[in-house]
């Protein structure tokens, strides 16, 4: 059978489905390719709306699948006692909706479980998690750890297992921020444990006795092979914290779809060679290669002496999101030199960067049509697979001028935008039958073939015909 009439027939059938039995009556959007709808997917199989906040959506690469975050107590029929964060999965084709983080006798598990990633095909789904009861024999290890869930199978691993460990033995001690290749064998994530590796590489870390580095690591789901990302031009554990512990600001690292490529934030000056920076208090952005076992500086200013020099943006930059073929990565930024031409910038607000690794060029996406930057930050970009669509949250009044009401002028909220490179265009998706969104919406994910975005949302008007019962967030789907 032809692979894209398959794919053009369950788009098809996942629309009329979704009309048909999903309550999708939501609003009617003009997509990139098409209408869209938007619909809400924190919710029980159903229909009945989560009764607490859900956070921190995922989708697989044609949007089918959807994993999430949620605080709720309702959105499977399992009892829990007291507020508890969890992973839930579901399908938007069948209007399911199940538990990722089950424990070993099919309840909700000891503890917190935050931080889905999904696979490209929605079989496998990572996530970070304080239980203890996830797996059997009960896991030890100090603070959380990385497990991925195997939909299919409904059985659940320990990533983040120590070397030379058993299945249950975790690290000793916190490993968070879990990011997935398409296929769902190389796992990316973030630890301060010294024991994943063989200790040879990583030290303990600490500097003057006051804090550990946090380092990146890749697990092969295949094999079993754990290797260090966050090395030194010498081969040994970069010299700088690296992930988002510790209340620095940093953020989780990003493996590209074909699992070559892993971004992450870092604020060792060792990584790549002839460093021309400030000092250790910047977080800037790397992209390593896992096949040739090279490193580049992404935010890297262009033109900024001999090709060879590495001379970082004069701000933090942070939150990066990698293409499938680890060629485009987008990020946060509040350097004021990483492009030029806008003399706004670096005055102190997030704005989104794209760098292309082919070469030392970086655009500049969060601004208004005249060039001129948003006036208001700009954050946690997502990029499709092929690097040609790039979603991020923007309290900006002026990016897309006359669409902004008068409430998000005077008291600014965060919203969606769809930024096409093709087009170099800017499209709001927070929209609503009554005008725009009346909340805050964040941290949007593209899927991968770039038709369905998901994201988060305390807006109260999103969706026709089903208020908001819960006075929080919502995951919400953009798409066929």
């Amino acid at each position: 059978m032809n692979q894209s009439w398959k794919c053009a027939g369950y788009r098809t059938l996942q629309t009329l489905f979704c009309l048909a039995l999903l309550g999708c009556s939501g609003n009617l959007n003009e997509g990139g390719d098409g209408t869209s709808f938007l619909v809400l997917i924190s919710k029980h199989s159903n229909g009945t709306q989560a009764d607490e906040n859900s956070i921190n959506s995922v989708t697989s690469d044609n949007g089918r699948y959807i994993a999430f975050q949620s605080a709720s107590t309702n959105l499977v029929d399992l009892t829990v006692s007291g507020l508890i964060q969890q992973i839930y999965f579901h399908d938007t084709f069948l209007g399911t909706t199940r538990l990722v983080s089950v424990n070993t006798s099919g309840q909700f598990p000891s503890a917190d479980s935050t931080s889905p990633a999904i696979s490209g095909n929605g079989r496998y789904v990572a996530f970070t998690s304080a239980a203890t009861d996830l797996i059997s024999p009960t896991v030890t290890g100090t603070g959380t750890q990385i497990y991925v869930r195997d939909m299919w199978t409904e059985t659940t691993t320990l990533v983040s297992m120590k070397y030379g460990g058993l299945s249950h033995e975790g690290g000793d001690d916190t490993c968070y921020g879990a990011s997935l290749s398409a296929d769902g064998l190389k796992i990316a994530f973030a630890s301060k444990a010294i024991d994943l590796v063989d200790q040879s590489i990583i030290t303990d870390g600490n500097e003057g006795g006051s804090f550990t580095f946090d380092d990146i690591f890749v697990r092969n789901y295949s094999t079993g092979k754990m290797e260090v990302v966050s090395l030194s031009v010498g081969g040994t554990q970069g010299g700088g914290t690296t992930g988002d512990a510790g209340g620095d600001g940093l953020t989780p690292p990003q493996i590209s779809a074909n699992g070559q490529f892993v971004s992450f934030t870092s604020k060792a000056q060792d990584l790549v060679s002839n460093w021309n920076g400030a000092g250790p208090w910047e977080t800037h952005l790397f992209r390593r290669d896992l096949v040739n076992e090279t490193m580049i500086l992404v935010d890297k200013v262009p033109n900024s002496g001999s090709p060879s020099q590495n001379t970082p943006g004069d701000d933090f930059s942070s939150n990066s999101s990698i293409s499938g073929d680890g060629r485009y990565i987008a990020f946060e930024s509040i350097a004021g030199n990483l492009v030029t031409g806008v003399p706004e910038l670096g005055g102190g607000d997030l704005d989104i960067f794209l760098r292309d690794c082919n070469g030392d060029k970086i655009t500049h996406l969060s601004q208004a049509p005249d060039g001129t930057d948003g006036d208001n930050p700009s954050s946690n970009p997502s990029i499709s697979s092929d690097g040609m669509i790039v979603v991020f949250t923007s309290s900006a009044s002026n990016l897309i001028p006359g669409t902004l009401d008068e409430n998000n002028l005077t008291t600014p909220t965060g919203d969606i935008f769809l930024y096409n490179r093709k087009k170099k265009s800017l499209t709001l998706l927070t929209t609503s039958i009554d005008g725009q969104a009346n909340g805050a919406s964040d941290r949007a994910t593209i899927s991968g073939d770039s038709i369905t975005v998901v994201y988060e949302s305390s807006a109260t008007n999103l969706v026709q015909n089903q208020g908001d019962l819960n006075g929080s967030s919502d995951i919400f789907r953009w798409g066929p």
